[in-house]
């Protein structure tokens, strides 16, 4: 039984890297009009330096560990996409609400630690190009955090 589970976690740490990639953990700016004093880290896979290269095959995984700057019984992260000068876009097909689809355990409170998990499916008509993707959280009562990070898109 010891031996069976021996196996088993090192089957995990050695298939876990090669599913997700290694997770960095990146710079962010700050949204013109959010602010990034609420996040601790912010952790990808597919980028070890920055902009992050991705292929449209890969699947990134995005870690943000924040801290709730208020009581809240949901939060709602979007990812948009930001090509030059153009207004930054809703990534298609995100489900955006962290308390199902991203681990964060609510209500919320107020001073608490959390950390959102999710992965990102690129769609294979994604032009190559050079972006930045913008990463919002939020409830109705207002913004938890805003940053965007640069990324270059690959075939």
């Amino acid at each position: 039984m010891v031996r069976h589970c021996a196996l088993a976690l090192c089957l995990i740490a050695f298939v876990a890297p090669a599913v997700y990639g290694d997770l960095s953990q990146v710079e962010v700016e700050a949204c013109s009009d959010g602010s990034t004093s609420n996040v601790a880290a912010v952790r990808f896979s597919h980028c070890s330096t920055l902009p992050c290269t991705v292929t449209l095959a890969d699947k990134p995984r995005v870690e943000i560990d924040f801290q709730a700057p208020h009581d809240s019984k949901t939060l709602r992260v979007r990812v948009l996409g930001a090509i030059g000068d153009m207004a930054p876009q809703p990534f298609p097909g995100f489900k955006t609400d962290a308390c199902n689809f991203m681990g964060v355990s609510c209500p919320l409170k107020a001073g608490e630690k959390y950390t959102a998990k999710f992965d990102l499916t690129l769609s294979p008509t994604f032009p190559p190009v050079a972006a930045k993707a913008v990463f919002k959280g939020q409830d109705a009562a207002g913004e938890f955090f805003c940053f965007k990070v640069p990324v270059e898109l690959k075939h």
